[in-house]
C-alpha cells in the first residue's frame, strides 16, 4: 500500500478546518485521520476513519480557536494494516474577532437619581454589551450591568445628584471585547 500524498489544508475558521489529499495505489479498504494537538508533534490521536478507500477530503468541526493542529492521513486493509503515513499540514485556528463598536452613546438625565443611556449597535455578531461607569474625573471604572444582544439602552438608577458620572460601552463576544465607546453626564 502507499501512503497517500499532497495533503492540504483548503480552508479553515474558528469553527471547522477542511483538508483534502490524494490517494495513490490500491489494495486498502478505508482511511484514517490524525491530528495532534501536542506542541512536540509527536502525539498523534486518531478523529476520524473511514471505509471508504476513496475518500479524499475531510472537515474537522472539533476545533477551538487559537488552537494549533497538526494532521496526517493514512490508509489501512486489514491484513496488511496501515501504510506510511502523508505529508504532515498545520494550521492554527484564529482567535474570535472582537464586534465592532457601538457609536453615539447618550447619557440623558431622567430624574435627579436616574440616567438613561442610548447608543447605537453598529455590530452584527456581538454576544451582547457591558456598561462601565466611574464617579467623577478620578474615579475607578467599574461594571454595572451586561445586556444582550442589539439592546440599546440602559437605565442607571440610585445615583446620587450634583455628581458627575461617567460611561462606557464595550460589545462584546465570547471574551473578546471591542473598544469602548465613552460619554459623561452630571445630574
Amino acid at each position: 500500500m502507499q501512503a497517500p500524498s499532497n495533503l492540504t489544508v483548503t480552508s479553515f475558521t474558528e469553527t471547522g478546518v477542511s483538508l483534502q489529499w490524494q490517494i495513490n495505489g490500491t489494495g486498502h479498504v478505508g482511511v484514517r485521520i490524525v491530528r495532534t494537538t501536542d506542541p512536540t508533534w509527536k502525539y498523534f490521536e486518531q478523529i476520524h476513519w473511514s471505509s471508504n478507500p476513496d475518500l479524499t477530503q475531510f472537515t474537522d468541526n472539533f476545533v477551538s480557536p487559537e488552537q494549533s493542529l497538526r494532521y496526517k492521513i493514512t490508509v489501512f486493509n486489514f491484513s496488511e494494516g496501515t501504510a506510511p503515513y502523508s505529508n504532515e499540514v498545520a494550521v492554527i485556528i484564529p482567535g474570535v474577532a472582537a464586534p465592532i463598536a457601538p457609536f453615539d452613546l447618550y447619557a440623558v438625565p431622567f430624574s435627579d437619581t436616574v440616567i438613561d443611556l442610548f447608543w447605537n449597535d453598529a455590530s452584527n455578531d456581538e454576544t451582547g454589551f457591558k456598561i462601565e461607569r466611574r464617579e467623577g474625573v478620578l474615579g475607578a471604572w467599574s461594571e454595572i450591568a451586561t445586556v444582550g444582544q442589539n439592546v440599546t439602552t440602559y437605565r442607571d438608577s440610585g445615583l446620587t445628584p450634583d455628581t458627575t458620572y461617567f460611561y462606557r460601552i464595550f460589545s462584546f463576544k465570547n471574551s473578546n471585547n471591542s473598544t469602548p465607546v465613552e460619554t459623561s453626564v452630571m445630574i
